[in-house]
């Protein structure tokens, strides 16, 4: 992930986050790394971004990331990739697509940018127990739909990426299992903050949304065998 702080400046709240395309060498000197978002990357238009749009799926992407960098770069690649999607599911960041995903270029070098604007849809939902009726920017196995993500929409996506069915659900459940204590460590240093601004009940119904997603995800990999 990108680093990112959050301030308020003369009452005024802003999300500060850090460039990671500059190089800063130890005399100071300031290298700025050449990126390409993904749509740039296979040379369609700006328009194709959204998988809806007629745009390219997930697997389009990862092929073209099969095919450059350095030896060992392009699975590493295609699994951060990988992560990316998993993760705007179980954040609820809907519009995750094509251009919020780019390479760093360094000469033979190529390498997933660190995922920026994950931007989750919970915010937008207020305080009832409303789920969903938006849809994810690139699918999962088919499947779009925020908590209706199941066992075989991980395996048709995990061969569709070309990686193997277990290690993308082994992953998925480990993404699961630290999403509770991941949103609280995330929050917690902020407990002053979030009261100075009144914004307390949004963080309990964001929580309560994020743990929809846990439980039910919980639900179906307990078992193991969960369609």
């Amino acid at each position: 992930m990108a680093h990112t702080s959050f301030h308020i400046f003369d009452g005024v709240p802003a999300i500060i986050s850090e460039r990671y395309d500059r190089i800063v060498s130890a005399n100071g000197t300031v290298t700025a790394l050449h990126q390409e978002d993904f749509t740039q990357a296979l040379g369609i238009p700006s328009s194709l971004k959204y998988e809806e749009h007629n745009g390219p799926t997930s697997n389009a992407y990862a092929e073209m990331l099969r095919k450059h960098g350095l030896p060992g770069q392009a699975e590493s690649n295609i699994r951060a990739f990988t992560d990316g999607i998993l993760a705007s599911y179980l954040v609820g960041a809907t519009d995750s697509h094509a251009k919020n995903y780019s390479l760093l270029l360094d000469g033979a070098s190529v390498r997933l940018a660190p995922l920026y604007d994950l931007a989750s849809v919970f915010p937008y939902l207020g305080h009832g127990k409303q789920i969903i009726n938006a849809t994810l920017a690139m699918n999962i196995g088919g499947r779009r739909d925020l908590l209706r993500l199941r066992r075989k929409h991980l395996e048709r996506f995990a061969q569709r990426m070309g990686l193997d069915e277990e290690s993308v659900i082994l992953r998925f459940h480990t993404l699961v299992d630290r999403l509770p204590e991941a949103f609280d460590s995330t929050v917690q240093p902020a407990h002053d903050v979030i009261a100075s601004i009144g914004a307390q009940e949004f963080i309990d119904s964001y929580r309560k949304r994020i743990m929809m997603v846990y439980d039910d995800a919980m639900s179906w990999m307990a078992s193991r065998k969960g369609q």
